[in-house]
């Protein structure tokens, strides 16, 4: 029903264990597009399924690192607040995304839209904090 980027659309993961091997990766930024879907039709069910993923993937995050710093509206949807960390790929496509900071890195839940929001990625990531944040 849903077409996956790369191979990693299984929401059977753990969400947070994906995240803390993004963090052991130990690079400046780590990304992983969990899932992807192309809507065919307006109303279509698998938007809701799509849904469903963000917000269990935000449960998952907030009942191990609790309240994220923010949660809403990505910049793609209007949201003009602050940005999780300056640079993050993707950030521009978000239409919802959470983040939280946690311990030396920044990490980030979000649903990005392209091509006029008929396709919708779910994507994790991890930045480290700059020494100067």
């Amino acid at each position: 029903m849903s077409e996956q980027s790369d191979g990693n659309g299984d929401m059977s993961e753990n969400i947070v264990e994906v995240l803390n091997e993004l963090h052991a990766i130990n690079a400046k930024e780590q990304l992983r597009v969990i899932d992807c879907y192309a809507l065919r039709m307006e109303d279509d069910p698998v938007e809701k399924e799509f849904w469903a993923k963000y917000e269990d993937a935000i449960e998952q995050v907030r009942r191990v690192w609790g309240e994220p710093a923010y949660e809403g509206r990505g910049p793609r949807w209007g949201y003009k607040g602050d940005s999780p960390a300056s640079g993050l790929s993707d950030y521009g496509h978000a239409i919802r995304i959470g983040w939280w900071r946690t311990g030396e890195f920044i990490t980030v839940v979000m649903a990005t839209g392209h091509d006029a929001d008929t396709m919708l990625c779910l994507i994790l990531a991890a930045l480290e904090i700059p020494d100067n944040a």
